[in-house]
């Protein structure tokens, strides 16, 4: 006979079964976040990796051979997604071994990353398509941990005055036969890549990415308003790391930043960590292009998790962080050390926005960008269970990826 909750209000349960004897997983009496409401007492009931069905908790039937995670007390909402991330935890995806990579991983899940697009860096080509056969290769082995959604490419098709912390060495011009050998390296893996279009060369790219099923992305551009919107034309949907390494926004020179503001098919990423974006400025971007536009990335580097200190990035790049900040010698940035769980924090507390609009942005606005919306990104029937449990300032509690439980904090277990 199936554990059925009577009336609606919260009450303590817990059932403990190993990990690997359960096919079924409820999470119950947390408020839950879905893409239509928040559930105040709700309930997931999870199946092989999916969601089953969302409700109230005294609306649904658990099974009784299910393990019963209590989340009374705590949020439930979709697990994060990073699209532009070169690492954290000590490692850079550029300069890891399979191990490294997975390590990664499964310290991303700490911050509430369920799905990730591992950032290759400017390099030479050779060099590239062994980090993405790496990659591929990690991919396909899936490790415990955040899952690899795909590739990105940022660079070298970038420009040399709006490089910014990419090494100027590789920066080259567009070139199809070069992506294609990327695309056949990956195994068909990589999903995003970042480019200047104002280049020779970039509006037939962007169109091969299109035709390709890619996302094309304006990035390290001197671009003008004009160049960025013929971009967008050839099926340009992207702007990674809005205003950062970019031609700005002029009142007589709109350049990149303004067509990207008023261009309702282009997603924009933004990083906030208060140093990359003053607060008032991501109103802004918020503003112009609405909560359905916006997608919170970190752009971490192996800093993100550590502590203050000294550094070296890929290409014998040195960094110093201080005070929340990732800078050359030379002063620019490179990077941040930037998490997931504190962005969405950010978002609530300097730009005033719901927990369901901050939450919104590192996932379901996240996933529709990159067009993974069908299987990820909401807490609905059908989709993959990737989920976090949290509580005040969005601290991580537990993670899961498709029913897997993949970290847990030793703080409040919840079974």
């Amino acid at each position: 006979m199936a554990l059925e909750f009577e009336g609606c209000n919260p009450s303590p349960v817990g059932k403990t079964l190993h990990q690997d004897r359960v096919s079924r997983t409820a999470v119950v009496h947390g408020q839950v976040v879905t893409p239509q409401k928040v559930i105040e007492d709700g309930a997931i009931l999870i199946a092989d990796g999916r969601i089953v069905a969302v409700d109230e908790a005294c609306a649904l039937s658990i099974p009784p051979e299910a393990r019963v995670l209590d989340a009374h007390g705590m949020v439930v909402a979709p697990g994060f997604i990073d699209a532009h991330t070169h690492g954290g935890h000590g490692y850079d995806f550029m300069e890891s071994s399979p191990d490294q990579i997975g390590d990664i991983l499964r310290w991303m899940t700490s911050t509430g990353i369920t799905g990730v697009l591992p950032t290759v860096a400017t390099a030479s080509l050779e060099e590239q398509v062994r980090i993405v056969k790496l990659l591929r290769e990690v991919r396909e082995r899936n490790p415990l941990g955040a899952t690899i959604l795909g590739i990105h490419v940022e660079g070298p098709y970038i420009s040399q005055e709006r490089r910014g912390g990419q090494p100027e060495q590789g920066i080259r011009l567009p070139s199809i036969t070069e992506m294609e050998a990327l695309i056949e390296a990956s195994g068909g893996a990589i999903r995003l890549v970042t480019l200047a279009p104002e280049l020779p060369g970039a509006l037939e790219l962007i169109r091969f990415l299109k035709h390709h099923h890619i996302i094309a992305s304006v990035g390290h551009s001197d671009a003008t308003y004009e160049q960025v919107v013929a971009a967008a034309e050839a099926g340009l949907t992207r702007a990674s790391h809005l205003f950062n390494a970019m031609r700005g926004l002029h009142h007589r020179d709109p350049g990149a930043v303004g067509a990207v503001l008023v261009r309702d098919d282009i997603y924009a990423e933004i990083i906030l960590d208060g140093v990359h974006l003053h607060p008032v400025t991501a109103q802004i971007a918020i503003r112009a292009k609405g909560l359905e536009r916006i997608v919170l990335v970190t752009d971490a580097t192996q800093a993100a998790g550590l502590g203050d200190g000294t550094y070296v990035r890929p290409g014998n790049r040195r960094i110093t962080v201080k005070d929340g900040a990732a800078r050359l010698d030379s002063g620019g940035l490179a990077g941040s050390v930037l998490t997931m769980d504190k962005a969405v924090s950010n978002a609530v507390r300097w730009l005033g926005l719901p927990l369901t609009a901050a939450l919104a942005m590192a996932s379901q606005v996240a996933a529709e960008s990159l067009d993974l919306q069908q299987s990820k990104g909401g807490l609905a029937p059908g989709k993959d269970a990737d989920l976090i449990v949290f509580e005040d300032d969005v601290r991580i509690l537990l993670t899961m990826v498709k029913g897997q439980i993949v970290y847990q904090s030793q703080d409040k277990p919840l079974y």
